[in-house]
C-alpha cells in the first residue's frame, strides 16, 4: 500500500470516529432523544370555518390528512404544519378549499427530519357531496362517521384507510401507498387502483367494484357486489366470502389467485404462471386449460354458471362446497 493511500485511510478513519463521537455526544445531550435532533420546528394552527360548503377540496404534498366529527359543532382545521410548508384554508364558493404551500429550497431538504406535517379536519356535519384529495406522500384516514355522494383520493406513496359512506362513486389511485376500505356501502361504483401498494377490502357492499395493481397484493373478504373486475401483475390476489350476484372477472399473470368460499353468477379466471385454487358454493359449467399445470376440480360439474378458468403454466384447484 502506498503512503499517499495509508495517509488516505487515516484520514478516513478520524472522521468517522470523529463523527461518531459527535453524534453520540449529540444525543447524549438530548437525552437519547432523536426527536430534539429534528431540523426543523413544527406547530400548530388553527383555522375556524364559519362559512357554509358541501364540498371539500384538498391538495397537500406531505401533510397527513384525518377526518374527525367535530363534537362541539364548529368547523375548524388544524394543521401541524413547518414555517415553510403552510397551509391555507377558505371556503371557494360552495367549496371548503385546503391548501398546502411547499416554500422549501433545495438545501431545507438537508437534515434530520422526523416529524411529519398533519392536517385534521373537524367537520360538523355528517353527509357532504364531494370529496377530492390530491397528495403525493400524505396518508389519508376517513371514518365511518361521514358520508360522501363521490369521492376521488389521488396520492403517490401515501396510504389510504377509508370507511365513510359513498352514495356513487368511488375512486382511490396510489402508486406505492396501501389502499383499505372497509366496513361501508357503496352505492354505485368503487374503483381502486395502485402500483406496488397492496388493497385490502373487507365488510363492503358495492355494485361495481373494479381494481388493478401491478405488484401489489389484493385481499378481499366479506364482499357483496353485483359485478367485480380485478387484474393484477405479480401481485396475489385473495378472496373470501366475496360473493357476486353477476360476472367475476380476474387476471393475473404470475400471481396466485386464491377463491375462499365465494361464488358468481358467471366467472372468468385466467393467469399465465400464476396457480388458481380455491372453493366456490355452487355447481358451475367448467371450461379449464393449461399448457404444462395440473387440473383438479373436484366435483366436476358441467351445469350451473359458466366458469372458465385459463392458466399457461399454473395449476388449477377448484372444490365445490354447498
Amino acid at each position: 500500500m502506498t503512503r499517499s493511500k495509508r495517509i488516505a485511510l487515516l484520514i478516513g478513519a478520524v472522521l468517522t470516529v470523529t463523527g461518531l463521537a459527535v453524534m453520540f455526544f449529540s444525543l447524549l445531550a438530548v437525552g437519547f432523544d432523536w426527536s430534539k435532533l429534528d431540523t426543523i420546528e413544527y406547530t400548530k394552527k388553527t383555522h375556524i370555518v364559519t362559512e357554509d360548503f358541501i364540498w371539500i377540496g384538498v391538495e397537500t404534498d406531505t401533510s397527513d390528512l384525518r377526518f374527525a366529527l367535530a363534537e362541539d359543532g364548529v368547523c375548524r382545521v388544524e394543521c401541524y404544519e413547518s414555517e415553510k410548508t403552510p397551509h391555507s384554508v377558505a371556503v371557494e364558493g360552495t367549496t371548503l378549499v385546503i391548501r398546502q404551500t411547499d416554500e422549501r429550497k433545495w438545501y431545507d431538504h438537508i437534515g434530520f427530519h422526523f416529524e411529519t406535517s398533519a392536517v385534521t379536519v373537524y367537520l360538523p356535519k355528517t353527509a357532504y357531496d364531494r370529496l377530492t384529495v390530491t397528495g403525493d406522500t400524505s396518508d389519508v384516514t376517513v371514518p365511518a362517521d361521514f358520508a360522501f355522494s363521490a369521492v376521488d383520493i389521488t396520492l403517490s406513496t401515501g396510504d389510504v384507510a377509508f370507511y365513510a359512506t359513498v352514495g356513487d362513486c368511488l375512486s382511490i389511485r396510489t402508486t406505492t401507498g396501501d389502499v383499505t376500505v372497509a366496513d361501508m356501502d357503496i352505492k354505485h361504483t368503487a374503483t381502486l387502483t395502485t402500483e406496488t401498494g397492496e388493497i385490502t377490502l373487507r365488510s363492503v357492499t358495492v355494485p361495481t367494484l373494479c381494481f388493478e395493481t401491478d405488484t401489489g397484493d389484493t385481499e378481499i373478504a366479506n364482499m357483496a357486489c353485483n359485478e367485480l373486475v380485478g387484474k393484477s401483475n405479480t401481485g396475489e390476489i385473495s378472496l373470501k366470502n366475496a360473493i357476486t350476484t353477476g360476472h367475476m372477472k380476474l387476471e393475473s399473470d404470475t400471481g396466485d389467485i386464491t377463491l375462499e368460499r365465494c361464488d358468481a353468477a358467471t366467472l372468468s379466471i385466467r393467469t399465465s404462471t400464476g396457480d388458481v385454487e380455491g372453493t366456490l358454493l355452487s355447481d358451475k359449467s367448467f371450461r379449464t386449460d393449461t399448457s404444462t399445470g395440473d387440473i383438479a376440480i373436484q366435483p366436476y360439474t358441467t351445469e350451473g354458471g359458466l366458469c372458465e378458468i385459463f392458466t399457461s403454466t399454473g395449476d388449477i384447484t377448484i372444490r365445490i362446497e354447498k
